[in-house]
């Protein structure tokens, strides 16, 4: 698997089923705490409700950071940058996580969807321009909170209005 598509699926953590008797590549990680380094933005957004209707919230939107261990047939070079600083993003309005969590997750390499690639793609157009170096994962590396906090609505995309 190409490490674009495998660091992807990183993003996608808070998306994948939480490794309970689930067969299939998986890995434990420690949130940090505080959970966003890059720090994040509150934003009001409104989506659809989990059952109905719709809801609406104040959220933190950015990039979250933790640890992993625990690696079951997952290749720890998937990482962008190491075990001990593993990047992710929200991509399920309806769970949650916290700084200080510790959560197995079985990786569903199948999660990835076209558009989220494409999203990401353009996120690094962007982010790369007028750069002598490309940088394939700078979706991970944002250098401000609006930055973060605005990768983190694109990846939410059309569930949301901000």
């Amino acid at each position: 698997m190409n490490k674009l598509r495998l660091a992807i699926v990183m993003a996608f953590f808070a998306t994948v089923v939480s490794g309970h008797g689930h067969a299939g590549p998986a890995v434990t990680i420690e949130f940090d705490t505080p959970i966003f380094s890059a720090g994040s933005d509150n934003v009001h957004i409104t989506f659809p409700g989990e059952f109905r209707g719709v809801q609406t919230a104040h959220v933190a939107a950015g990039r979250f950071t933790g640890s992993a261990t625990n690696l079951v047939d997952v290749d720890a070079s998937i990482f962008v940058e190491g075990l001990d600083s593993v990047f992710m993003y929200c991509y399920d309005l309806y769970d949650a996580i916290s700084g200080g969590d510790v959560v197995p997750y079985t990786i569903d390499f199948d999660a990835v969807m076209q558009r989220t690639l494409k999203f990401l793609g353009a996120v690094n157009s962007v982010l790369n321009e007028g750069k002598t170096a490309h940088d394939p994962y700078a979706w991970v590396r944002p250098t401000s909170t609006g930055q973060s906090a605005a990768i983190q609505l694109g990846l939410w995309g059309k569930q949301i209005r901000a």
